[in-house]
């Protein structure tokens, strides 16, 4: 599982929305392009969960879901160095 805040915005059709890169010396890099008639639009305040599987043939969206922002809570706890 990853995460990444994206600042509120369109994207327009048939741009490359998603790329993942895989190993090393030259690493694979997978893309997912949004497709000819799907502008997304992401609102503040709001989470976007995508389901992608990634295969070496490249990148699909399976699913997603968008909800309202929560507070994560409150943590606690003491940082270590060297980890």
């Amino acid at each position: 599982m990853a995460s990444a805040i994206i600042v509120p915005q369109t994207i327009p059709a048939n741009t490359r929305f998603i790329t993942i890169s895989i190993g090393r010396n030259p690493p694979t890099n997978l893309v997912y392009t949004l497709p000819a008639n799907a502008a997304t639009t992401f609102e503040a305040s709001k989470v976007y969960t995508f389901n992608i599987t990634a295969r070496m043939s490249g990148l699909n969206i399976t699913g997603s879901t968008i909800t309202d922002w929560t507070n994560g809570g409150t943590f606690t706890g003491d940082a270590l160095s060297g980890n």
